[in-house]
């Protein structure tokens, strides 16, 4: 029995020997994979045949097995899609091995054209072939129309306000460059004009133009006062932007607000009637549009009409433009310019113009109210008359409250 069990544990101790025999005397060794950059971006130099390609860094950039980046130049053919790589033409045009950390490449002697860039991760070859090109599985690339030609910005910018306190409407005519392979659209910034200190321009949006000729219109949502009232004055930029980002050198600007857009609320709650007093301002805790008696201390101005022209007679200080304007509405009309106080006050009624037969337009009025607010009072019409059923006058506002602390001219 003793000879049994020496000869097992001899046996089971061979076998422990056995496992532990395979020494790790060096790291197990496995090569990184390479990435390609995150994205590919270009600029075409303006003015000149430079094709500037930046790219961001690969996730690989810091690894000791990367070498840096390979990108290549390509004649191609597409229909501009920003997701989808255009058909390649031919062999690449240009190319270049680039370090690691390097961002930006500059190609020379690029004519106007369409073209693609592909921009690939590259390691360091094997010792073995010190020659060989290792690139990452995948590429990153970018097709586009490389266009140098400058973007001009539009000649005139207009603006009104729109139908809330922090809405503001632009309009401008179209850029002449517009036609330009390279052109992207237009960019909108602001800039609070009360923040003296340190105010932050603001970029609204990048709009893009359309089809077709005419205008380009944009309405831009501000941020207002936390108290009431909340309007606020905004100065606008309007630029012209390529495709590249390359943005046009000059910019045309002008500064307005939004305004209260009155009535509010109920059923025909914006019909007045002939020799009716209106009031336009502060009721409770908000601001609305209300009818009083004419004779009433409230009253602002006096809807009037003779059979033949319908006019509005100024009350306690109201006075009115001379100018009055035809519109499809409150959001049609545009304006170069605020109106100034001596503007205003050169009128102590006004009378709305005669519409041709068949029209849908109404009549915009401009008004300065007693304490310095202010109002555009559009009445509509119907088969081109103002008064309708019950000798009723469809009015609705564009309300400028008065400010503490400051006037805004708008409407």
């Amino acid at each position: 029995m003793k000879s049994i069990l020496i000869i097992l544990l001899f046996v089971v101790g061979a076998t422990f020997g056995g496992c532990l025999s395979d020494n790790i005397d060096a790291p197990d060794i496995k090569p990184r994979l390479i990435y390609p950059p995150g994205g590919v971006h270009y600029k075409s130099v303006t003015n000149t045949t430079d094709l500037e390609v930046r790219w961001n860094r690969s996730p690989s950039d810091t690894q000791q097995n990367f070498k840096g980046y390979f990108v290549q130049l390509f004649i191609s053919s597409g229909s501009a899609s920003l997701t989808e790589e255009d058909s390649i033409i031919g062999q690449e045009i240009d190319s270049v091995h680039t370090g690691r950390g390097d961002t930006i490449y500059t190609f020379h002697n690029i004519p106007p054209g369409r073209y693609t860039v592909r921009a690939w991760g590259e390691r360091y070859p094997d010792v073995a072939k010190p020659d060989s090109v290792v690139l990452s599985q995948f590429f990153q690339f970018i097709s586009f129309d490389n266009d140098p030609k400058p973007v001009s910005a539009p000649s005139a910018v207009y603006a009104s306000s729109g139908g809330s306190p922090n809405t503001v409407n632009l309009f401008w005519q179209r850029s002449p460059d517009e036609a330009n392979k390279g052109f992207l659209g237009y960019i909108i910034r602001y800039v609070d004009t009360t923040n003296t200190f340190n105010p932050k321009l603001i970029t609204a949006m990048t709009l893009q133009p359309g089809v077709g000729i005419g205008v380009v219109r944009a309405s831009i949502v501000v941020p207002g006062n936390l108290t009431i009232p909340s309007e606020k004055p905004y100065k606008f930029w309007v630029k012209s932007i390529r495709k590249d980002s390359v943005e046009s050198s000059d910019s045309i600007g002008i500064s307005w607000s939004g305004a209260e857009r009155l009535p509010i609320g109920g059923y025909n709650n914006n019909q007045f009637k002939i020799d009716t007093g209106v009031f336009i301002g502060a009721i409770g805790t908000g601001y609305n549009i209300a009818a009083y008696d004419a004779t009433s201390v409230n009253a602002m101005f006096k809807i009037l009409y003779d059979g033949t022209t319908v006019s509005f007679a100024a009350l306690h200080g109201t006075t009115f433009s001379s100018q009055v304007d035809t519109a499809a509405g409150l959001d049609a009309g545009y304006f170069s310019r605020p109106f100034t106080d001596a503007e205003l006050m050169t009128a102590t009624s006004v009378s709305l113009p005669v519409l041709p037969t068949g029209s849908t337009s109404g009549a915009e009025v401009y008004a300065l109210l007693p304490g310095g607010s202010r109002a555009r009072i559009f009445v509509s019409s119907v088969n081109s008359q103002y008064i309708q059923i019950g000798n009723n006058l469809n009015i609705t506002v564009s309300f400028q409250p008065i400010q503490p602390t400051y006037i805004l001219p708008y409407f």
